[in-house]
């Protein structure tokens, strides 16, 4: 006897069990996958830069130089010089992208403070590899529209620390018309002058050649050799907090011996990173032991720490300054050199 027939119409057909779990698991990746961009997007708006705030601008110490441009300008400096129309002037925002897209100094350029860095070199930061020099540098500059001629003013949005490592680079390369905008942005505003959000045009690239200083920087070797040298003053720029990093534990902590501590963050007056006075500056200076007849190296955790002292020095009536472009990142790496606790 047989069961009652099936019609092919009463026949549903039914999804494997394997391809149930397959739309289960692919359902699943895109609704992690869509929060995950949420998450994402709301966490970018989260940490993005904050606001500047206008401070009121301050007395500009005296930088004069023997050749080229002041190295720190004021906002009212800048306003007026601008207008100088045999003379060009190119003003360079280093601040995160975000918040130079958000307001700028009316006509400034986007630099970003890294690709001054050599990304061959052994340690974050560095200008340049031991040898042979890099021209790395000197291709951003050339690729922002910066000539011999080029007057440039350069700012950032945090205090003035990727600026002076900025003017520094120019004058590794040999171009002495770079200078600081004293207290950036929020200088700017606090002197009532407008802002904008508004990108330039691009500078045509420029043919340049100049030479880079090699006596501007010192290396491992050469500053290890010299340590006992009464006629070289080694300067710390680190902050008590940096000075306890150990880059997840990859290097010591302690200080390249017979150091003088000068943190970065003395100098400055606010967070703005407006400069101390040229009074104030040599005054610190003396008060650690320095003296402007001995050659002073500059240290930090990396080479790009190093400009705003290397600034303050320069203002403060110090020739001789050599930066430790390769930093305590990898003075601390090498268990052969020799550490102060």
């Amino acid at each position: 006897m047989t069961g009652p027939s099936t019609t092919a119409d009463q026949i549903q057909p039914a999804h494997p069990a394997w391809m149930r779990r397959l739309l289960m698991t692919a359902t699943m990746i895109l609704l992690l996958s869509l929060s995950a961009a949420a998450i994402g997007s709301i966490a970018q708006r989260l940490t993005a830069p904050a606001q500047i705030v206008a401070v009121a601008p301050q007395p500009v110490p005296d930088a004069a130089r023997e050749v080229g441009m002041p190295l720190v300008v004021s906002p009212a400096w800048l306003r007026e010089q601008r207008s100088v129309p045999e003379s060009p002037l190119m003003v360079i925002d280093l601040s995160d992208i975000r918040a130079y897209e958000r307001e700028h100094v009316p006509g400034a350029m986007h630099a970003w403070w890294q690709d001054g860095m050599d990304q061959n070199a052994a340690s974050y930061g560095q200008a340049l590899s031991p040898n042979p020099y890099p021209t790395g540098p000197r291709e951003w500059f050339r690729s922002l529209g910066i000539d011999p001629s080029t007057r440039v003013v350069a700012y950032d949005d945090r205090q003035s620390r990727d600026a002076a490592r900025f003017v520094w680079l120019m004058a590794f390369v040999g171009l002495e018309n770079g200078a600081v905008l004293n207290g950036g942005l929020a200088a700017w505003k606090g002197a009532g002058l407008p802002v904008s959000d508004e990108a330039p045009p691009l500078s045509a690239p420029t043919e340049l050649a100049t030479d880079i200083v090699p006596p501007m920087v010192i290396a491992t070797a050469e500053l290890a050799s010299w340590l006992e040298d009464p006629a070289l003053t080694v300067v710390d720029v680190r902050t008590p907090a940096e000075r306890n990093e150990t880059l997840n534990d990859t290097i010591r902590t302690g200080s390249i011996p017979s150091s003088i501590p000068i943190p970065w963050d003395r100098l400055i007056l606010d967070e703005s990173g407006q400069l101390r006075s040229n009074a104030e500056l040599r005054a610190i200076f003396a008060g650690a032991g320095l003296s402007p007849d001995r050659e002073v190296v500059v240290y930090g955790r990396f080479g790009t720490d190093t400009g705003l002292l290397w600034l303050a020095l320069r203002l403060a009536g110090y020739g001789t300054i050599r930066v430790y472009d390769e930093g305590w990142a990898i003075w601390a790496s090498r268990p052969e050199l020799p550490i102060t606790e």
